[in-house]
């Protein structure tokens, strides 16, 4: 079952309960003669030629882009996605079976592998031409949050530019309403600073997204606060620990220090051990290291839940 809910037998079935005031009304069992290979010039996908198949069905319709590349693909699968003859452009099939499109070859690719399910991720695409590709969906009449589940490609392809491009990539997921990648995708503005936020990403993640975001950055410089903030355990008095506890105390603000400034776990606990390091072969006692230890171990934990609020 597809995310539209179309299963494999349903892909083999006729279209005989299309309506006849539409293209639904064709015979999806098309002939290799009644598309005439002959006539075309410009080259097909790769991956969309003649002989893609889907559940034992051969193409019955082509999309030609404005460079002149072919996609064969399921006439069927593309009204079923639809809530407008996709676009409009499937209310009226021409003879040829051949149909116009205003996309690249480089976005209708995308595109129809998000609508098919298929891997993106060795594309290795622009993130333009993957916002230009859902963008297309939804003009389609295609509803992209269905095509969004973190199983599905194009949740794990705008996340793939979290860690290069992560307001950008945010930016898209808010564009469409695609709540999972955009939570997911925010895990990576930790230290993005919002007061450098262009208006034109605000005006393209819309009002609720920028505000969400905002929101969720109060909600983690708070939490990281509070987590730090707590002090390492203190140990019974000892006459081997010496001034250990006030080294330990100070190695422990600095790292409270860090976080404030810079809104992340990862370059605090970076900042703890190197000042751990600094003290360690000084008169810090055993008792001293091992809360230490402890208190960096639990605060990754705790921090790594608060990553994941949205």
């Amino acid at each position: 079952m597809d995310p539209f809910g179309l299963s494999q037998h349903e892909w083999s079935n006729s279209y005989t309960d299309l309506s006849s005031h539409s293209a639904r009304a064709h015979d999806p069992v098309v002939e290799a003669s009644s598309i005439s290979l002959e006539r075309w010039i410009a080259p097909s996908s790769p991956a969309f030629g003649p002989d893609f198949t889907v559940a034992d069905a051969l193409p019955d319709i082509v999309l030609l882009t404005v460079d002149q590349v072919r996609f064969h693909a399921h006439l069927r699968r593309l009204l079923h996605a639809s809530a407008n003859s996709f676009g409009g452009l499937l209310a009226k099939i021409p003879d040829d079976r051949t149909v116009a499109v205003p996309e690249r070859a480089s976005v209708l690719s995308i595109a129809l592998r998000v609508l098919y399910g298929l891997p993106c991720l060795h594309m290795h695409p622009a993130l333009d031409d993957v916002d230009l590709a859902t963008e297309a969906l939804v003009t389609y009449g295609i509803d992209v949050r269905r095509l969004a589940a973190p199983s599905l490609p194009l949740y794990q392809l705008i996340l793939s530019f979290a860690p290069s491009h992560p307001i950008e990539a945010y930016c898209v997921a808010g564009r469409y309403d695609l709540q999972d990648v955009a939570i997911a995708a925010s895990s990576s503005l930790l230290t993005y600073d919002l007061s450098t936020l262009p208006d034109a990403l605000v005006a393209r993640m819309g009002p609720t997204y920028c505000k969400r975001l905002v929101d969720l950055e109060k909600l983690r410089q708070s939490a990281l606060g509070e987590l730090l903030d707590v002090p390492v355990a203190a140990h019974p008095p000892s006459p081997a620990c010496d001034n250990s506890r006030s080294q330990l105390d100070k190695v422990w603000k600095t790292a409270i220090a860090a976080a404030v400034w810079d809104g992340s776990f990862e370059n605090i606990a970076q900042t703890v051990f190197e000042t751990y390091e600094e003290v360690r072969t000084t008169s810090l006692c055993t008792e001293c290291k091992s809360a230490l230890e402890e208190r960096i171990e639990n605060a990754a934990r705790e921090w790594a839940a608060v990553k994941a609020q949205g």
